[in-house]
């Protein structure tokens, strides 16, 4: 699209520099066709040339390793180290062992990018020494011989499983720590806010697949089902493990949708199993002796439950039950 002066602008997928001109983002196995994702970029694009530290938040399976990878590859530091670390029981001491075994351009003038999994596990030691290091660009190591200075040039991206609010009021976290880490929070989007992205993330998953020998592809039913599922807890991750699960196990070249509906073994209510049936029934192509195979009751408690389903709610008051089988059956 062009401005005004007739120069070209580009919007989701740019980086404002601090001369002022836009250059297209690099967006190495990022899907954007979900306006949560795009507003995303948008954020990211305000950020990746700024040496600020930066918090991504966002459900366990979302992808936020992928978004830290994708600000260092768009940001000055693209051409060296993109190294990540667990935070749960980090110590200075093995954060330098760490960075000395998987990136010796950090412990020197010209680093990468640190991302840290997970900033409310980090202990109160480890928060001062990252401090330390942003305020300094460098940190001191302790050992039983000796006492050595160690440069550090690098910038740090925290990835969070809380909420802001959350991190906020968390005791463990020192205030001047928090707040020095979240100047740059962004949120990463759950799958159930960007399934416009289901049918490319498949194709990219089917891509790796098909690197590992494996030549299948999917019906359109299956992405049909995939964009109808209502829960994604795990996210990307349960999207990349079903797919991958399906294309070990289904019958055929193309993974279908029953290849998809594998037993859940969580407890369910009702009205849980009613929703449910509702979804397979929708995306379903074999026969309903199949189905009922499938879900592990008789034909005949499968069309009483389907019967229980088309009846009118005002009719649903006074209907007989169902019986124990239908109603302990779990999909």
């Amino acid at each position: 699209m062009l401005a005004n002066d007739g120069t070209a602008q580009y919007f989701v997928s740019s980086i404002s520099r601090r001369t002022g001109d836009l250059t297209p983002l690099t967006l190495k196995g990022i899907v954007s066709r979900s306006k949560s994702i795009q507003n995303l970029l948008k954020q990211i694009s305000k950020i990746t040339t700024l040496e600020l530290p930066v918090l991504l938040l966002g459900s366990p399976g979302v992808g936020k390793g992928e978004f830290a990878r994708l600000i260092h590859e768009n940001s000055r530091r693209a051409s060296h180290d993109f190294v990540t670390i667990e935070c749960e029981g980090l110590t200075p001491e093995r954060l330098s062992q760490e960075l000395q075994y998987n990136s010796t351009e950090m412990m020197s003038r010209g680093g990468g990018t640190l991302y840290l999994s997970d900033i409310a596990l980090l202990s109160k030691e480890m928060q001062s020494t990252l401090l330390k290091i942003l305020n300094t660009g460098m940190w001191t190591i302790k050992t039983d011989d000796h006492e050595e200075k160690v440069y550090a040039d690098l910038r740090v991206v925290c990835g969070s499983e809380s909420s802001l609010a959350e991190l906020a009021n968390n005791p463990n976290l020192r205030k001047d720590f928090f707040l020095r880490f979240s100047v740059c929070p962004l949120v990463v989007p759950g799958l159930d806010k960007r399934k416009e992205d289901i049918p490319e993330l498949v194709d990219i998953i089917l891509e790796d697949i098909k690197s590992r020998g494996m030549n299948i592809g999917i019906s359109s039913t299956a992405i049909d089902f995939l964009q109808n599922k209502v829960n994604w807890e795990g996210h990307v991750t349960e999207l990349q493990t079903l797919i991958l699960r399906a294309a070990i196990f289904c019958e055929s070249l193309k993974i279908r949708a029953q290849d998809l509906m594998i037993e859940d073994t969580r407890p369910e209510s009702v009205n849980d199993e009613d929703a449910r049936l509702r979804e397979l029934l929708k995306s379903w192509e074999g026969s309903k002796a199949d189905l009922a195979t499938r879900l592990g009751i008789s034909l005949r408690t499968l069309y009483r439950r389907i019967e229980h389903l088309e009846k009118p709610e005002d009719e649903e008051g006074t209907a007989e039950p169902s019986g124990p089988t239908a109603a302990s059956a779990s999909l």
